[in-house]
């Protein structure tokens, strides 16, 4: 136990003990301490009026949330080789106080306990050192839901049934106290929809939603004084007053039939399919993470269901996962089939290395073209090179599509006329046609066609940063089966995959492929602007911020910032006359839609869009995990689905249906049709409907592939007089063909605004950006669109700034084995004996991978057709006996 005055000195950074500075340094802008705050679902903090016991059940999880979020108490090291690395040590130790309350400043019944921790922990030589930040972060997510979970387990102990709580987007937030009415909680949410009042008031001024530490602010500095003088007795009595009486009856009803006797035992089915699906969620996007990410995943899916320690020693046990090392509190964790991967993938490449002769020795590139200089050198060591797969990054703007039509001249020289041009995505194929590729096709359709290129073929990947790691293996196994060479081309700093693993990162940093790079850029005419975006090639992100703002081209807006980039928009493309000189990008759907609304409003004043049309219903993704969808218990009544390929007999590509009632896995929906969602996440996304304006002139963006129309993922269209009838656009915005469109096709949306991801690969004359917050993947790309000119609207700048310490890269196994995180050896393959046994425990992954989906279904025909044979066989003999 620590008294108030020694607390408080630790606050100052000041040893009570010595009275002398407790850590090195004490920085007068620091964080002092962190608020950790454990608030009961308000359900349960009602029913704590007529249910005391509710009371320590909310002190028993405080407690267990904050032992486990000691033992992820982490410290920087700032010596010897650590000095200027993000390395850390684990502490397990943190000073703190609780204080709790149970009302709101509004005096609604609100049972929460303010955890202070001290920014100071000791080392484990005895050095006070402050906190990391990050770890704490990850700390206070990870024991909210061990608060969470704790106190459903002790709810249902008492005796009462519990149901999901979840977001507008259906994700299980916590679990409410079944029965309490919703007028009720509403009736006892007053603190909240005052502190909602003033985040739109910050969001007026600002132009952005406030960050944590704000929200924290705003909820300390709009607090009424609450009845100092007035007892507990007389707040219950205020509460109570409030109430109806039969309101009152339901509340004393349910307090009534919670007399305990519901302690269960431990459910070791739930809680293994609560692991599962947490590795399915988290390992659907990410390759590596540390344990408390599983875990906490884990206790989300079945909160009250098991106990922690339970699911701990449970997940040590799980096959699918493999324990990496690093800290024993918190381990690094990942399945073994992206360890298997991460190893095939880099091992395949060396292995390939002087494996053929060189191409085309002789060939000269860009003959007579003295500033193509560099880029002929680079066509020249392609074209030299004896190694199967070859890597070439340039970065935007340098030059990649005349620097690979070069190369097509030179392969063709040296007798290769087998070329194919891939992307994985549509847009980016789009774009490849329209520079001359125009055999382009994606990734996807490549490895899923059965008409493979001809054997010996040489294959160019652009964008092939937006490669999984699971397709680059696949490529690189349809790779050596074929015989192909293969050029990986791409930008690290650009974007990546939404799949889990970053190929191209990962064999440019850890494999010995030879690479090849366009450092100059060429793209933007400004001088300062090929400037900053050379600085965000190089990875200086701060420098060039600095030179864009110096030079005019971030404009500070606050509330008005959408205003004033639908203002830029307009300026570049003369009023929406040319809208092909012109790329707009906003990062987040909030943004994009607020911005849309913005254009569409200027574009109507300036005659380019009808000032009325027809009122359209469409979908908008959430954009769920496969892992998410695969579970029925996810979907409520009223949730909409998009069915984004055909599923026959149910749904066509493009429409939506929405789900009327959820019944032991099956989904019932209003078109008359069920499904069984196991079976129907790769043909389904959740989402919900929304209603548009569609007027002449509008632009549309498609999000399902209808091959048939020749409509693709991020193709956009003009609307036009004709409902049934869409003018369909090249990517620089000129007309390419007028289509039908379907009547029931529902999954589009507006096409005026972009987001970063969706316009990698394209350039126009001007590009506007408007946003409170980018990443330096997202400012990158963004901003390096334009070729004359540029225009980036954010509410305030140095908010901004701030965040491009966020790189947005993810973490491979070999990035933590280089940095020392985990031991080298985990990066051994494995012997044959080995994976043999592995391989009798591990669940079959063998259906992610096409090539083995393809010979299990020639395998199964097979049978059926012995099957057939065998039948027609007796039926011939019993004919014949019979006659």
């Amino acid at each position: 136990k620590v008294t108030m005055e020694d607390f408080s000195l630790f606050q100052q950074n000041i040893n009570p003990g010595t009275h002398q500075k407790l850590t090195q340094r004490t920085v007068l802008s620091g964080v002092r301490f962190f608020d950790f705050q454990c608030s009961a679902p308000k359900s349960v903090s009602i029913m704590s009026i007529w249910d005391k016991r509710l009371i320590e059940a909310h002190k028993m999880a405080v407690t267990e949330a904050m032992a486990e979020l000691e033992l992820l108490a982490a410290a920087r090291i700032r010596k010897g080789d650590n000095v200027r690395t993000h390395n850390i040590e684990i502490t397990g130790n943190i000073i703190y106080a609780s204080f709790m309350h149970d009302t709101s400043r509004a005096l609604d019944p609100q049972l929460h306990t303010h955890n202070v921790v001290v920014n100071v922990t000791k080392n484990a030589k005895g050095v006070f050192k402050a906190l990391e930040t990050l770890e704490m972060c990850r700390a206070i997510r990870y024991a909210g839901k061990v608060y969470h979970n704790r106190l459903c387990q002790e709810c249902r102990k008492l005796g009462y049934k519990l149901v999901d709580h979840r977001d507008s987007k259906g994700n299980i937030v916590w679990k409410d106290i079944a029965g309490v009415p919703d007028d009720v909680m509403k009736l006892f949410s007053k603190r909240r929809q005052q502190i909602e009042e003033m985040e739109a008031e910050f969001i007026a001024k600002h132009g952005r939603k406030p960050t944590l530490e704000e929200n924290n602010f705003l909820a300390v500095s709009t607090r009424d004084r609450k009845m100092l003088t007035s007892d507990k007795e007389a707040v219950q009595v205020h509460q109570l007053a409030q109430l109806s009486e039969e309101q009152i009856s339901i509340l004393e009803d349910i307090k009534w039939h919670a007399q305990g006797g519901m302690i269960d035992e431990i459910d070791v089915e739930i809680a293994k399919k609560s692991l599962k699906q947490a590795i399915s969620i988290i390992y659907e996007r990410d390759s590596v993470v540390k344990m408390d990410k599983v875990l906490a995943e884990a206790l989300n899916q079945s909160l009250g269901s098991n106990t922690l320690e339970y699911l701990k020693e449970l997940a040590k046990q799980m096959p699918e996962l493999r324990n990496l090392g690093g800290f024993k509190s918190n381990p690094w964790v990942s399945p073994e089939e992206v360890i298997e991967r991460e190893l095939y993938a880099v091992n395949s490449v060396e292995e390939q290395i002087g494996v053929f002769e060189p191409i085309a020795p002789d060939f000269t590139a860009f003959q007579r073209e003295e500033s193509r200089k560099k880029q002929a050198e680079l066509i020249h060591g392609m074209l030299n090179s004896k190694d199967r797969f070859n890597l070439f990054r340039g970065v935007a703007g340098a030059g990649k599509t005349s620097t690979l039509q070069e190369l097509c001249k030179g392969l063709r020289s040296g007798g290769i006329n087998s070329i194919y041009v891939i992307a994985p995505t549509n847009s980016a194929t789009d774009v490849l046609k329209q520079e001359g590729f125009e055999a382009s096709q994606t990734v996807a359709h490549f490895l899923v066609s059965p008409q493979k290129p001809p054997k010996g073929s040489y294959i160019i990947i652009d964008e092939s940063g937006l490669n999984s790691l699971r397709e680059g293996v696949e490529i690189l196994k349809t790779a050596r089966l074929n015989n192909y060479r293969v050029l990986f081309v791409g930008d690290a700093r650009q974007h990546t995959a939404v799949e889990s693993g970053d190929l191209f990162r990962l064999l440019e940093d850890h494999s010995k492929i030879q690479k090849f790079s366009l450092t100059e850029i060429y793209r933007q005419q400004n001088e300062e602007y090929r400037r900053g975006i050379s600085e965000c090639a190089l990875g200086n992100f701060g420098s060039a911020f600095e030179r864009f703002d110096r030079n005019g081209f971030i404009h500070e807006g606050k509330a008005d910032y959408l205003n004033q980039a639908a203002e830029s928009y307009m300026k570049f493309t003369e009023n929406g006359q040319f809208i092909d000189r012109s790329i707009l990008v906003a990062p987040t759907h909030d943004e994009g839609d607020r911005l849309t609304e913005a254009v569409r409003k200027s574009l109507k004043a300036a005659c380019s869009v009808a000032s009325s049309g027809r009122e359209a219903e469409v979908f908008r993704s959430w954009s769920k995990p496969k892992s998410w969808l695969k579970d029925a218990s996810n979907f409520t009544p009223g949730t909409a689905i998009a069915f984004i390929r055909n599923m026959k007999e149910i749904g066509k590509a493009g429409e939506t249906a929405i789900v009327e009632k959820v019944d032991n896995g099956i989904l019932y929906l209003d078109n008359g049709k069920c499904l069984y969602a196991k079976a129907a996440s790769d043909f389904i996304e959740a989402g919900e409907m929304r209603k548009i304006e569609l007027c002449k002139g509008d632009l549309i963006q498609f999000n399902v592939n209808l091959r048939d129309r020749k409509i693709y993922n991020g193709n956009i269209a003009r609307i036009t007089d004709d409902p049934g009838k869409v003018m369909m656009l090249y990517p620089d915005g000129k007309p390419r063909e007028l289509i039908d469109l379907p009547r029931e096709y529902r999954t589009f949306k507006y096409g005026w605004v972009t987001t970063s991801h969706k316009s990698q690969g394209r350039t126009a004359e001007t590009v506007v950006v408007a946003a409170q917050s980018l990443d330096r993947k997202a400012f990158y790309v963004a901003l390096s669109r334009g070729r004359k000119q540029m225009a980036l609207h954010c509410p305030e700048k140095e908010f901004l700034k701030k965040q491009l310490s966020h790189s947005g890269d993810r973490t491979s196994v070999h990035d933590l084995a280089e940095k020392g995180e985990i031991s080298p050896d985990v990066l051994i393959p494995l012997s044959e004996d080995a994976r043999k046994r592995k391989r009798a425990i591990l669940p079959d992954f063998s259906y992610k991978s096409i090539k083995t989906r393809a010979e299990k279904f020639m395998a199964e025909l097979k049978r059926i057709a012995k099957r057939v044979s065998e039948f027609s066989r007796r039926i011939k003999a019993r004919r014949a006996r019979d006659a």
